[in-house]
């Protein structure tokens, strides 16, 4: 109740300043300051301002379980993937959705073998597996995807416990994509990341993940 009143306070106060500055505008109707107010109200950001208040004002940070997702590259079939751009090689990213959560990595240009080395952190569902999608990233005709890998929920589960990276299969013929996920660090004086490779060739240590990937993609690409 006294965190409603002092918003409903402050938005008082908000709305008589408007009300004032309205008044003062000779040359703009006070309805055209009022659209173009909610605009920005709506608006994410623009040149590094933020306009969008609202969501800052009232988002609350998560407080339920999180993992770190990295993604580590990708190593794609050259005959397979040739035709995605006739002029280069592929731009590529990968997306990853797990539950009601997306997320991006950068673009890496014109290669076959894109070391992303992209980690972020999002929301942990149990009951959902993580989807990762390999883009090309096409300005002219669109963004196509190029492969696609999928981590059910024990195959997560197995992955967390074992701390190692896994190569998944996009399918036959198509590419590897190299990820690993861990829990959010409770303690920034313990190191819970090691380095990480550049090379996708090498393969993580047996840790019983068998349904990864068959034991062909699991040897050096």
């Amino acid at each position: 109740h006294i965190f409603t009143g002092m918003i409903t306070f402050l938005f008082n106060i908000l709305l008589s300043n408007l009300l004032l500055l309205f008044r003062k505008l000779n040359n703009m109707k006070a309805s055209h300051f009022l659209a173009i107010l909610a605009a920005l109200a709506v608006v994410g950001s623009t040149n590094g301002m933020t306009f969008n208040f609202l969501a800052v004002w009232f988002k609350r940070p998560y407080k339920g379980p999180q993992l770190v997702v990295e993604i580590i590259g990708a190593d794609m079939n050259v005959r397979a993937n040739r035709f995605f751009d006739f002029w280069s090689k592929p731009d590529s990213y990968v997306t990853c959705r797990h539950g009601d959560t997306d997320r991006r990595t950068q673009i890496e240009g014109n290669t076959y073998n894109p070391r992303f080395v992209w980690q972020a952190k999002m929301p942990h569902k149990s009951n959902y597996g993580f989807h990762f999608e390999v883009m090309e990233a096409n300005v002219v005709k669109g963004d196509n995807v190029m492969g696609r890998a999928f981590l059910d929920i024990k195959q997560v589960k197995e992955m967390i416990e074992s701390g190692e990276p896994a190569l998944l299969s996009m399918g036959e013929n198509i590419g590897k994509l190299k990820v690993q996920l861990s829990h959010l660090p409770n303690k920034l004086s313990v190191s819970t990341f090691q380095s990480t490779p550049l090379m996708l060739d090498d393969a993580p240590q047996e840790t019983g993940l068998k349904n990864f990937s068959s034991n062909s993609d699991m040897k050096s690409i």
